[in-house]
């Protein structure tokens, strides 16, 4: 029966991603998708299925404008969390605060800054390992610096997104799916049109810099600082353990009244040294 549920497991899986990410056809939402894939993990951790999701085609009109880039460390995909139960036992890991925050739904970007503050490159996450060079494009997205008051060399990790205020006027054309218009846009062969489009970008992470430094120790520093360098801010909260779950709570009566789409909310240890 088993061997059976994983046959049917992966052949869904692997369709819903297809429906998803190929074709910005879906038929299911993120939670149901979410389902069949824990269902799958239980069941058959090492099924290739799982290390398959994603486009599986380029998008249409997509090209890269560099050579590949590998990471210089991974950019790994978030634990979920789907019940206050759940939430409740990852606290009892760590000692102190939680910062909790809008999950955007986007592209994954970092950017890497040199010694005076410059922008270098900009690589998408990829496949979390290796990503696409999208530095001619991503300067071009009014929202993120090229040159910040932060001391580096540093990366910086964030999101690329598309307003809903923008995607309104795409819903015409029978493009609605933010992600998906995101991704064809961050991805033009022409840097003008990519920059059309009116991309906007939130960083959410510093890596090395001030942070290797100890100049910042703690997440909500690390946002502080991304605002003062010149970045948007972020809308997030911090919260002692007992509050954590009215992190969740504000945001999902907030959702509605973002001019963003989010898929979740990220919960973050504080302080750098219970990370």
């Amino acid at each position: 029966m088993s061997d059976e549920r994983i046959r049917v497991l992966e052949d869904e899986i692997r369709k819903h991603n297809r429906l998803y990410w190929d074709q910005a056809k879906p038929e299911i939402d993120d939670y149901a998708y979410d389902a069949l894939v824990r269902e799958l993990k239980e069941l058959s951790p090492d099924s290739a299925v799982l290390t398959e999701m994603g486009p599986t085609v380029p998008t249409e009109g997509a090209a890269r404008l560099g050579k590949a880039v590998r990471h210089e460390r991974p950019m790994l995909s978030l634990d979920k969390c789907y019940s206050d139960e759940e939430l409740c036992n990852w606290l009892t890991s760590f000692r102190g605060d939680v910062v909790a925050m809008p999950k955007f739904d986007g592209i994954a970007c970092s950017l890497h800054y040199g010694e005076s503050g410059q922008l270098l490159r900009a690589v998408t996450r990829g496949d979390g390992v290796t990503g696409d060079d999208i530095t001619q494009n991503a300067i071009r997205i009014k929202d993120l610096p090229t040159k910040i008051g932060l001391k580096g060399p540093l990366e910086i990790r964030g999101e690329i997104y598309m307003r809903l205020s923008v995607v309104a006027k795409y819903k015409a054309e029978g493009m609605a799916n933010p992600r998906n218009l995101t991704a064809g846009a961050i991805k033009q062969k022409d840097p003008e049109k990519s920059g059309a489009y009116g991309l906007s970008f939130a960083a959410y992470g510093v890596l090395g810099g001030p942070v290797e430094r100890r100049e910042i120790e703690s997440f909500s520093g690390e946002l502080d600082a991304l605002r003062e360098a010149g970045f948007t801010r972020i809308d997030y909260v911090k919260l002692s353990q007992e509050e954590a779950p009215e992190g969740y709570a504000r945001f999902a009566k907030e959702r509605t009244t973002l001019d963003y789409e989010i898929d979740g909310v990220v919960y973050k240890v504080d302080a750098h040294r219970e990370q």
